[in-house]
């Protein structure tokens, strides 16, 4: 894969996550990315696993109401 087009998926994946709130992206990015289970984001946040996966849920949901966004935005500019 072409290192520009690396930086470009990192850009984007933090466009992404700056657009959602940052209590969720936190727990998005530790299960999603880091590959930390529940429990173990529970623990690392000091909030019950419960919160972690309501969370996980919003953020998920958020998530996508970004890509939907970006993915608008960019076809509007003529970029895809």
């Amino acid at each position: 894969k072409d290192p520009g087009d690396e930086r470009a998926d990192i850009q984007l994946c933090d466009l992404v996550l700056s657009k959602i709130d940052a209590d969720l992206a936190e727990a998005f990015v530790l299960y999603e990315i880091e590959g930390l289970s529940t429990p173990e984001i529970a623990a690392s946040l000091e909030i019950p696993i419960g919160t972690v996966a309501s969370r996980l849920r919003r953020a998920r949901e958020q998530f996508r109401k970004a890509v939907a966004w970006i993915e608008r935005t960019l076809q509007r500019e003529g970029r895809t």
